[in-house]
Parts: structure tokens; sequence; C-alpha cells
């Protein structure tokens, strides 16, 4: 009796189950059953995540897995670009020349014309990119963790002021000098 590819497949997966189940319910996992757990984890490499893909099939796609504009893969593909080679897009070299070419988008005209309106969208659109690979990169820090941060700091200088004036009124006094200084309430 031949079984085909597909059932075997199908016995497989259920052996598998039953050797998860077998791991969640606390079991030691025999040698064999070891053995077939590892295959499975060569079998299925990991998926690469759409932050981690570093290759596109085409703008479209590129699009939709890193949330770069179409618009801009265009401009920077005309302006001549080496992140695309034949219809593939390449994350990291188009992100590095959208980083070393920041006037892409801009224009010294006017701004009546429709192609300057389109510009000037593109030259933001742009901008909020590199302001997206920077957050990535972590060459900036968000308001909000900076504004924490500072509190933090502060609230050491006035602890350690604390400890060093023994007066209250003079600590008072001193705490709302700084404050006044820093334009904090």
């Amino acid at each position: 009796m031949k079984i085909s590819q597909e059932n075997l497949e199908k016995v497989k997966q259920a052996n598998i189950g039953n050797i998860l189940k077998k791991v969640k319910a606390g079991k030691v996992l025999s040698a064999h059953e070891q053995k077939l757990l590892d295959a499975q984890k060569e079998e299925k490499p990991e998926k690469a995540t759409t932050k981690t893909r570093k290759v596109a099939q085409s703008m479209k796609q590129a699009h939709a897995f890193w949330g770069i504009p179409i618009s801009i893969m265009k401009a920077a593909k005309a302006a001549g670009c080496d992140a695309f080679v034949e219809h593939r897009v390449h994350r990291d070299e188009l992100l590095q020349w959208v980083k070393n070419h920041p006037e892409t988008g801009k224009s010294t005209d006017d701004g009546s014309s429709a192609e300057e309106l389109k510009r000037k969208k593109l030259h933001n659109e742009v901008a909020l990119l590199q302001i997206k690979v920077a957050r990535e990169d972590e060459t900036v820090i968000d308001c909000g963790v900076a504004k924490a941060e500072w509190a933090r700091c502060m609230a050491i200088v006035q602890e350690e002021a604390r400890n060093l004036i023994n007066d209250d009124d003079k600590y008072r006094i001193f705490c709302e000098r700084i404050q006044a200084r820093i334009g904090e309430e």
C-alpha cells in the first residue's frame, strides 16, 4: 500500500501536534520525538517580518511593507537612486539615498503650479520618511521620552539639593528659583 505525500504530511503534522501536547503536559520527550521536533524547526524557517525584509518585489509592495510613499520612490528612481534593481526595491539603499539626498522633492518655483504642489507634497513625504528612519535608527528621541527623562533628572537635582540644604525654607526658595528659571510651575 502506497501512501501519498499529502497523507504523509498530515501524519507528520499530527505527530508534531501530539509531541507539542506532551510538552505542554510537562512530560519528557524521547530522543526520536526530540529529533522530529528539531527537524520541524529546521523545515520552517522564521518568516521575515515586514520590518526586517530588505527587498520588495515592486514599489507597491515596498509601500505596503515599509510605508514609504510611492511618490518618493518614483522621485528617487528618476534621480538615479541605486536601490532599484530590475523591478525590485532594496530598502536599505533607498533609505540611505533619501537620507543623503534631502533635496528630493524641493524646487525653486513660486508654488502656483500643480507640478510645484506635487513637489511640495513629495518634499513633505521625504521629511516624514526621514523622521521615521531617524526613529528606527534611534537617532532622535520622542518628545514624551525626553520630557520624562528631564523630569527624572530634575527630581534627582531637587533631592540632592534637599540633602545639601538642611533648612526647609532655603530649600523651598532654591526650588522656586530653579523652576522660575526653567519655566516650570
